[in-house]
């Protein structure tokens, strides 16, 4: 198993709790500290409350979908110290991810593969750790 070298905390965003356990567990065994939330809303709750580091997020979900959360934390000022990957059933983001592109790091599609939700980890932990301006490159 990949053990993810100095994790960041992830918060997983999702509606479905299989996803939950899925994520969660490979993130677990790689050594993340994981947080589940099934709303927009209980992610914004989440990242008001002080949560940084990676937000793996759903873009299909009752109440407020991912885009909306997403503008919802940058209406917010919450973006500073977070990065957020998209984990979704969608095979493309849409237009609804017109003009968000800058702060959605990756798109994984589900079924992801567990490999590159590791990379993702991986660089995200290694971005947010990294001085301004010195971001590594792209997953």
């Amino acid at each position: 198993m990949i053990k993810i070298v100095k994790p960041s905390p992830v918060l997983v965003v999702d509606d479905m709790a299989d996803v939950h356990m899925a994520v969660s567990g490979i993130l677990r065994r790689a050594g993340c500290t994981v947080t589940c939330v099934a709303s927009g809303e209980a992610c914004l709750e989440t990242v008001r409350a002080g949560f940084r580091g990676l937000i793996l997020m759903d873009i299909e979900m009752p109440g407020l979908d991912g885009w909306a959360t997403i503008r919802a934390i940058l209406e917010q000022g919450l973006m500073e110290g977070n990065l957020v990957c998209m984990l979704t059933t969608r095979p493309t983001p849409g237009e609804e991810a017109e003009g968000l592109q800058e702060y959605v790091l990756d798109y994984l599609p589900k079924p992801f593969d567990s490999k590159q939700l590791l990379s993702v980890a991986q660089w995200a932990a290694d971005s947010l750790r990294a001085a301004p301006g010195q971001a590594p490159e792209t997953p």
